[in-house]
């Protein structure tokens, strides 16, 4: 099978990040297999494919050095190779050794000329660094915290001044990293800088003068310079933003939002969108007017960009900065630099995120971008042959589709609209939006012309609805004068329903008024919704009445599972398929009128990945093509007749991106759309072009319209103009009114409504009629007497409703019933789950007690119950304590002043946390003691007052009983002295109803058992009942007869009623006899005895009363003295209490501080160890520097020996020739191209060298090398003064020693650059080291500061001294031999001086043992100030030899005696002999 190739034509990006600037005038873009070459001198693209061999496997993170045509390129796989390429010859230069080790890379950049940087991903996440010219990798290292790292926005840019600076920056994050490259010969090095920024970075860029210019997200720009040694004088802020004031800023920047930095040559760009309203984004440039660093930054200019950028760098040697906008268009701002706004120029457009894309006759596509623009491309040479239309606002676009003979396009969209673009041939090409019908207000996404063309399909898949509409063009003589075609109408021919979601379908044209429409259908017992195995046929009469199709004529089951289904041939009835998840290619044939499905191909598509996109081309004179694409990114071309009959296959779109999204075919152009956005056109081969072009001429030529002339279509643009202004009212009108489906409802309904309106109206008049009977059957229930009258429930029409109601009702309540439930069970179990959380574990729980009046509360401490470790905690502390007592009163007795023991014991250091341990233990055992002891006194307190009540109600009752009985005997009323008895506060009520329901909880295990003790103690009761009455019943009987009492008592006799004698009732005065006067004497006298007693009795009742109210009162206020001393007694507790704790806190916070300051020491010491290292290997680095710098030096100077021995050699080659002709040779031979300075590139010097010595060009060589080869040739030619007096052999040595001695300068001239990088290296690591040592310095002095303040805050301990009233005061007895016997007399200041000679002493024995302690380290410090002396000697030593090597001028001694006489210092030193090395770099420069 012979395959024709293809040619990349041209490509349009989708996704480009960023670019790469090879040399001065080319620009380059990779994405996918492809990299865009632009040069934006003569204006040419060249479309490079790299999709295997030489190349490599796809491209991406391109790398260019701007002195040279050289650019390197990243394959787009899993570990992937970094290969160096020439332009234009794109030869690979070289392979950058060991670059799959790592599994991908994320930016690659050049720093300087020599080294090509790339940032590896996985596993290590290293910087890597190469030599570009031979591939050799020379370093690399390693990411510290990859938890930060940002694989997809990483960018590495290089400064451009000779520092070799490297900043890594991560957008997203703000992380900035920066690196200098130091270098000695081969020996190559990654040196991390400290930035030391506190603010987080959106932007950074490098000056021309090598500071880094970063902005932030409130737009502030700091410039950061790293030669400044002091990290704080690093940063400065020179453009500040609205909301910060500072003091260095100058000019204020409008507030701004992701804004982007570009450093150009003395200024800075900043680019930033307006303000939220605006869509405007504005350029700025700043500069300073003067070179002072402390001069105010202005602005010079502002412009406005018609894109904002995605990437921007600027380009020094032209005075210009490119930008990639985000809408894919690259474009350049020229005379960046002068104080006028510069001017824009575009060099590419078209770069879009394409997302859809359909062919049109002649060499025409149309393509829509994810913003739903319309444009229409020349497949040819891939520009724009039209302006832009957007259909945004008709809903967004979901499908395109063309027309397969008219230059047509329909889309539909998401908002449920259909529209029609058709396009006209004028120049440039217009499309127009000639029609737009709103089916339905739902998604329409799939869009499909019939078999013919004359009908279209537009389906929304959720809900299975197809729409045929019919696509009429106008008969010729309908057409108007300029021969174009007419569309006359797009109507809805039919419509189906199928109410199942629709995969794909197919419609095959009958005839004029019948089609087919093959509906496939999703898989019934399928989760997957993308595929179905099911076709469902419809017979659609077009244009009927009833134009909605209900009815399916039959089904058919398929073999396998299609997304997608096409038509085949165009004179069958052929569908061709990929089944779903297959990379197999189906055709399959419908006989019997659609009634069945018939296999008849199935053979591979050649693609290695499943989901296969399908296009047909359809043709007239010849068959037709297929073209698939995939995942994979292959293209295959094949004959849609033959299927096994493969045209082409190649790769158009890289698999990594996803490959390809759909491919068509445009004469003799296959243009594919990728799914990265990517718009490829691949060339055929000429031989298909002219078949191509025939059958398309042919197609033209057989249907109704034809391109017309720019001449003819002159007369007719201001009508076109006219009509087309009218359809696009016509479509806004459309859009305003309903949709289809609404109207074709409102229609339905309308007809429904017309036809049904007579039963409509019969219904009514029955349905009043039997209202009225009900009515009348009611009223007479009402008047008919009560045995005879019906309920109100047999007037129920509807009691099968009326059931249905009563049973929702109970299944209601019950439901209601169910949830009351379960919400008492779930209580009940919260309720159990706190009382057995918080209740049960305690032993004494939480009770209060009131005063008798509630004026005053007191209450308990509950307490929880000891498990048994608790227990035995305090026993074990004691225990703790009295061995550490008794271990360290032996170690006293043992002690040997003569040795000191500076180690401490491992046990020590848990020392602290054991001391803490077991103050928080004792504490909390004196505080649980204190609480019980509290609630012991609390239980006494309670007891007492139960007393109390009880004594209280039983006075209230005698008091009530007092005041009755004068109320009662006396008539007398007391009420006001009644008092009201003390009741229980409903906290305490509560408190003993929940002891009462816990200790019934807890006692109802022990019923059984009590039952028989109660028996028992029954019986007993009732014994001794039996024995007390026998032995009480002569005292009853005694009480009984003699009325209780023994003897009268005041109150019977106060209360006697003493009986009126007859005679005073029933006889006159004067008839009375001596009997009935004497027993009027008796009454009288009884009478005057009870009035005694009355009295008695009264006053006694009224002493009772006053005795009653005082012993209340008197009570009452004796609980209260007593609650209230209970209520200071708790007071003593609490404190004694938080006493305990405050010790137990100030315990922790003691021994917190001392980790703490161990801690801060330890991380001190371990901070101090890393300085330490790299200062070691600092040194250890600058040593190798050192060697590797006289290496150079001697190779430089042995160069120069060279070059001066070959031209003192001239002479003595030609010693046959006449002394005049040698002078004219001397001449010649000192001859020499003009050669610029400006690229020091040893590895572009070397590759000069090498031409220059073979006579050969290089592709790798910038122009200026080009010109220099060009030029030494044309000196190799003889000149004609010479031919007649010198041989060619003769002339020929000349030229060889004359390539020879430029061979020699060059080399002396790299040698040069080589030693002067070198220099510059090492003077940076001599000022890395002392640096170095600086900061270990400083860490050492703050480590000796810690470890003095944890030794003061370790000694410095609170001692809390508690004393007790007069427990140090002595009380006289009135005997002075024994009084003062203890007691010695002290003034107060001999007190206070004792107490400083303690202090003093104290602190005189801290710091003895302190020194003790710290003996070791004072010897080790002392053996590494020695080694620093001994290799600062070393340094000095080797200092000197330098100095010696150096030839001494006259200008160099003053310089040096100058230098010696203000130098004093080590620094000043170093400086001296920098300088010095400076001066003899300087003399050597000019001495050459």
């Amino acid at each position: 099978m012979s395959l024709a190739t293809v040619r990349t034509s041209w490509a349009k990006f989708g996704n480009s990040r960023d670019f790469a600037l090879i040399g001065r005038d080319v620009i380059a873009m990779a994405s996918g297999i492809y990299v865009r070459f632009y040069d934006s001198a003569s204006g040419g693209t060249q479309v490079e494919r790299f999709d295997g061999g030489e190349r490599g496997d796809g491209a991406c993170c391109l790398a260019g050095l701007s002195i040279a045509p050289i650019f390197s390129v990243i394959e787009r796989r899993a570990n992937p190779r970094i290969s160096v390429f020439a332009y234009p010859t794109i030869r690979r230069v070289s392979l950058c050794a060991g670059s799959r080790d790592s599994n991908g890379y994320v930016c690659c950049a050049f720093a300087g000329t020599e080294y090509l940087l790339a940032q590896a991903t996985f596993p290590d996440f290293s910087l890597i660094v190469w030599q570009w010219r031979t591939g050799e990798r020379l370093t690399k290292i390693n990411e510290t915290d990859t938890t930060t790292f940002d694989v997809d926005r990483t960018r590495l840019t290089c400064s451009t001044d000779s520092s070799c600076l490297v900043a890594r920056f991560m957008p997203s994050t703000g992380r900035l990293s920066v690196y200098r490259v130091l270098t000695c010969s081969k020996t190559v090095r990654l040196f991390p800088i400290e930035t030391s920024i506190e603010f987080i970075a959106v932007s950074c860029s490098w000056s021309t003068d090598g500071a880094l210019l970063c902005c932030d997200e409130t737009g502030t720009v700091r410039s950061i310079r790293f030669e400044d040694e002091q990290l704080d004088n690093r940063v400065r802020t020179i453009l500040g933003s609205p909301d910060k004031n500072s003091d260095d800023s100058s000019e204020v920047v409008p507030s701004r939002s992701n804004p982007v930095l570009v450093g150009h040559a003395d200024g800075t760009l900043i680019v930033d969108r307006a303000i939220a309203g605006s869509c405007d984004i504005r350029a700025t440039f700043y500069r300073k007017p003067w070179k002072d660093q402390k001069d105010e930054w202005r602005s010079a200019w502002s412009i406005l960009l018609p894109s904002y950028p995605r990437h921007a760098e600027s380009d020094s040697s032209k005075d210009r900065i490119l930008i990639l906008g985000e809408n894919g268009d690259l474009f350049q701002m020229i005379d960046v630099s002068r104080d006028r706004p510069p001017r824009l120029e575009f060099l590419l457009r078209g770069d879009a995120n394409y997302a859809n894309i359909a062919s049109l006759h002649g060499p025409y596509l149309a393509a829509v971008d994810q913003t739903d623009r319309l444009t229409i491309v020349d497949a040819v040479t891939g520009k724009f042959v039209s302006p832009t239309i957007h259909l945004t606002h008709h809903g967004k676009v979901a499908d395109l589709t063309s027309h397969p003979v008219l230059p047509i396009l329909a889309s539909c969209s998401i908002a449920g609209n259909c529209l029609f673009v058709k396009l006209f041939p004028v120049s440039p090409l217009r499309p127009r939006i000639t029609r737009c019908i709103h089916l339905q207000r739902e998604a329409l996404d799939r869009v499909k012309f019939s078999n013919r063309g004359n009908l279209l399909g537009v389906a929304s898949s959720q809900i299975g609805r197809l729409f045929l509409l019919s696509v009429s063009v106008a008969e010729p003589k309908e057409r108007d004068h300029a021969g174009l075609y007419k569309m006359t109408s797009e109507k809805v021919a039919a419509w189906l329903n199928s109410e199942r979601k629709v995969i794909d379908f197919l419609i095959y044209e009958v005839d004029r008024d019948r089609a087919k429409v093959l509906l496939l259908i999703e898989n019934a017992d399928s989760n997957d919704s993308r595929a179905g195995n099911e076709i469902v046929v419809y017979s659609c009469r077009l244009f009927d009445k009833d134009n909605c199709t209900k009815d399916a004529d039959c089904s058919i089951k398929l073999l396998s599972s299609f997304e997608r289904l096409h038509h085949g041939r165009e004179s069958s009835y052929d569908i061709i398929g990929v089944p779903y998840l297959t990379k197999q290619l189906h055709r399959i044939e419908l006989k019997e009128d659609f009634q069945e499905a018939l296999l008849s191909d199935a053979l591979p598509s050649l693609h290695q990945t499943r989901c296969i996109s399908i296009a047909v081309h359809r043709k007239k004179s010849s068959s037709s093509s297929l073209i698939t694409c995939g995942f994979d990114g292959l293209i295959v071309w094949r004959d849609c007749a033959q299927l096994e009959r493969v045209f082409a296959l190649f790769v158009a779109h890289h698999r990594a991106e996803a490959g390809g999204r759909c491919a068509i075919l445009v004469n003799d152009t296959i243009v594919s759309l990728g799914r990265n956005g990517d718009l490829v056109a691949n060339r055929l081969p000429y031989s298909r072009t002219v078949e191509s072009e025939q059958e398309n001429r042919g197609s033209r030529s057989t249907e109704f319209f034809r391109w017309i002339t720019l001449n003819r279509l002159e007369t007719r643009k201001r009508a076109e103009e006219n009509e087309e202004n009218e359809e696009n009212e016509e479509n806004e009108e459309n859009e305003e009114t309903e949709t289809w489906m609404d109207a074709m409802l409102r229609q339905r309904l309308m007809a429904e409504e017309k036809h049904a309106l007579e039963t409509r109206l019969s219904l009514l008049n029955d349905w009043n009629e039997l209202k009225c009977k009900i009515k009348t059957l009611l009223d007479a229930n009402e008047t008919a007497p009560p045995n005879a009258r019906l309920p109100i429930s047999a007037f129920d029409l509807d009691q099968r409703g009326r059931e249905l109601a009563l049973a929702t009702a109970r299944s209601k309540e019950n439901q209601l019933m169910k949830n009351a439930e379960e919400r008492i069970a779930s209580l009940n179990r919260s309720k159990r789950y706190l009382r057995e959380q918080f209740l049960d574990p305690l032993i004494v729980r939480p009770r209060s007690i009131c005063s008798l009046f509630g004026r005053s509360k007191v209450t308990n401490y509950p307490l929880v119950e000891f498990t048994p470790r608790e227990t035995h905690l305090p026993l074990w502390c004691q225990f703790s304590r009295k061995i550490r007592e008794l271990v360290s009163r032996l170690e006293d007795e043992n002690e040997e002043p003569q040795t000191i023991d500076v180690k401490k014991p491992e046990w020590s250091r848990c020392h602290g946390f054991v001391d803490v341990f077991e103050t928080c233990v004792d504490a909390d055992h004196q505080e649980r003691q204190l609480k019980i002891k509290f609630n012991e006194l609390f239980e006494k307190t309670r007891s007492t007052k139960e007393k109390e009540m009880r004594a209280a109600n039983e006075r209230a009752k005698e008091m009530q009983r007092l005041v009755l009985e004068l109320k009662r005997v006396f008539h007398v009323d007391a009420s006001s002295r009644l008092f009201e008895p003390p009741n229980w506060h409903r906290t305490e009520i509560i408190e003993d109803e929940l002891e009462r329901t816990v200790n019934s909880i807890g006692d109802a295990r022990s019923n059984e058992f009590a039952e028989t003790n109660d028996r028992e103690k029954n019986l007993m009761e009732d014994d001794i009942e039996i024995e007390t009455n026998d032995n009480d019943f002569p005292r009853k009987m005694l009480e009984r007869m003699m009325d209780g009492v023994l003897e009268v008592r005041l109150e019977h006799s106060a209360k006697m009623n003493i009986p009126k004698p007859d005679c005073l009732s029933q006889k006159d005065p004067a008839n009375y006899t001596d009997e009935d006067i004497r027993a009027i004497e008796s009454y009288e006298k009884k009478i005057r005895a009870q009035e005694t007693d009355r009295q008695k009795y009264k006053s006694m009742l009224e002493a009772e009363i006053e005795r009653i109210s005082g012993e209340f009162s008197s009570s009452v206020k004796s609980f209260d003295d007593e609650l209230n001393e209970l209520s200071g007694e708790k007071i003593k507790v609490e404190r004694s209490i938080l006493s305990q704790r405050l010790s137990k806190v100030q315990a922790v916070l003691q021994h917190r501080k001392i980790v703490r300051k161990r801690r801060e020491i330890q991380r001190v010491v371990e901070s101090e160890l890393v300085p330490a290292k790299e200062t070691r290997s600092l040194a250890e680095e600058r040593d190798s520097f050192e060697m590797g710098v006289a290496e150079l030096r001697a190779n430089y100077e042995n160069a120069r020996k060279r070059d001066k021995q070959l031209e003192m050699k001239f002479r003595s080659e030609f010693t046959e020739v006449k002394p005049s002709i040698l002078e004219k040779l001397l001449r010649h031979y000192r001859k020499r191209p003009k050669l610029l300075t400006a690229h020091g590139s040893v590895a572009l010097l070397a590759e000069l060298v090498a031409c220059v010595v073979e006579q050969r060009d290089s592709d790798i060589l910038p122009r200026e090398c080009s010109n220099y080869l060009r030029t030494l040739d044309e000196l190799d030619v003889m000149p004609e003064a010479l031919t007649s007096l010198l041989e060619q052999n003769y002339w020929c040595l000349l030229c060889n020693l004359r390539r020879l001695k430029v061979e020699a300068e060059i080399k002396v001239k790299s040698c040069a650059i080589e030693l002067a990088e070198a220099e510059q290296s090492l003077a940076f690591l001599r000022n890395a080291c002392s640096i170095g040592r600086e900061k270990v310095d400083r860490c050492k002095e703050t480590i000796e500061r810690l470890e003095k303040s944890f030794a003061d805050l370790t000694q410095d301990r609170d001692v809390a001294l508690l004393l007790k009233m007069n427990q140090i005061c002595v009380q006289a007895k009135g005997d002075p031999h024994t009084d003062w016997k203890d007691a010695v007399l002290t003034s107060q200041e001999e007190l206070e001086r004792a107490n400083r000679a303690i202090t003093k002493a104290e602190r005189q024995r801290s710091l003895a043992l302190r020194r003790v302690v710290d003996i070791e380290k004072i010897v080790s410090f002392e053996e590494w100030r020695h080694a620093c002396e001994k290799k600062r000697m070393e340094d000095l030593q080797e200092y000197a030899r330098d100095l010696d090597l150096i030839k001494v001028s006259r200008i160099v001694r003053e310089c040096c005696q100058r230098l010696t006489r203000e130098t004093s210092s080590k620094e000043e030193e170093d400086t001296s002999i920098q300088n010095i090395l400076q001066v003899q770099r300087t003399v050597s420069d000019l001495w050459k």
